[in-house]
């Protein structure tokens, strides 16, 4: 796929590469993408590397001001998508560019066209290309025009090996037969899917016999093979977080929009807003939360655009956090100043108590 990559040179017009990698959700789309993405060739090749989360609804501007964001990060409030396009013309000029739109819905033609026809006004980057994650094949065939990638199922054996390592500590005991059986048996219920074998690989880690005994005969085999039967598996590990109070914190995030950007710090000041974090030593509150959220979250605010402003917002009586970032506002209504339970605010960017 590199070589595919590195070898779309073509200097016509018009033409814009496009290589799809397609396949269930689990299968390991984005990882292979980012895999090629951090590729040292690929690296050397490409003078911009971009990487878009796409998701649903496919909306051309919000896909624009991504790349934007990517190149001029102080530029990304901008709402023309003429300026927008502007911004990107003036920084891609004459340069190859990897494009990544990750997971991507849309099968509507037109929203690609609309797309492909801003990102080939850009001149001299010929020898650019875009990589497309998608489930679905519809999408595949409107935006593809190289040789795509489908992933295929992993066996019952290479499901294992991939749970194995999860479950089994490095400097660990030998496991015992009984283990291996009862692991391989689990292992045949993976479906193929690399993500639910290393999911219960994890949940599975530093576990007696019984308790993976207790896995291989849960409820959650009653749900049928594929896509349905990834959710429930994936629960089990929310079920087994340790201590129980992360629960509550992760149950929180359920409230955010998909595939937004949250740095650790920024989630950390969320949950002390909500009260739920409490120090048991003497490091600091923050320092102590840190070893237990070790990367940033894909999440978005709950209050994103101007929607909630005016009269609206004094329905939310008992508010505690408010991220108006990015929502275009350029003032606050006075009312804001009833909502007593206020304590984290976000207006620029910079989070304040």
């Amino acid at each position: 796929m590199v070589k595919t990559l590195l070898k779309s040179h073509y200097n016509e017009e018009n033409y814009l590469p496009v290589l799809a990698i397609v396949g269930m959700p689990g299968l390991g789309k984005t990882t292979l993408a980012k895999s090629i993405y951090n590729e040292s060739k690929i690296d050397s090749h490409f003078h911009e590397k971009l990487w878009v989360c796409v998701s649903t609804p496919f909306e051309v501007k919000t896909i624009l001001r991504g790349i934007l964001e990517t190149l001029k990060p102080e530029k990304a409030a901008i709402q023309s998508k003429d300026a927008i396009c502007k911004f990107i013309r003036e920084e891609v000029k004459g340069k190859r560019y990897l494009l990544v739109l990750d997971d991507v819905w849309s099968e509507d033609p037109e929203k690609w066209k609309e797309l492909r026809s801003c990102l080939l006004t850009i001149n001299d980057t010929q020898g650019s290309s875009i990589i497309v994650t998608t489930r679905s094949d519809g999408v595949a065939k409107v935006m593809e025009t190289l040789p795509r990638c489908d992933l295929r199922k992993l066996s019952d054996d290479e499901c294992w090996l991939i749970m194995k390592d999860k479950a089994i500590p490095v400097g660990s005991p030998p496991m015992s037969k009984e283990q291996e059986t009862i692991g391989r048996d689990i292992a045949k219920r993976c479906g193929g899917v690399p993500l639910v074998s290393k999911v219960l690989g994890d949940v599975m880690r530093s576990k007696t016999s019984d308790e993976w005994r207790s896995i291989l005969k849960s409820k959650t085999w009653d749900s049928p093979e594929g896509e349905k039967r990834i959710f429930p598996i994936l629960k089990l590990s929310f079920d087994d977080l340790k201590p129980p109070s992360l629960k509550q914190c992760f149950a929180y995030c359920s409230m955010f929009v998909k595939d937004f950007d949250i740095e650790k710090d920024d989630l950390i000041q969320l949950w002390m807003a909500q009260g739920w974090l409490h120090p048991f030593s003497d490091k600091s509150l923050e320092m102590e939360e840190r070893e237990h959220v070790s990367k940033s979250r894909n999440l978005c605010s709950l209050f994103s655009n101007g929607e909630v402003l005016g009269s609206n917002l004094l329905n939310f009586k008992s508010l505690r956090v408010l991220n108006l970032y990015k929502a275009d506002i350029m003032e606050l209504p006075i009312s804001i100043g009833k909502l007593k339970h206020l304590s984290l605010k976000n207006f620029q960017g910079k989070l304040q108590i």
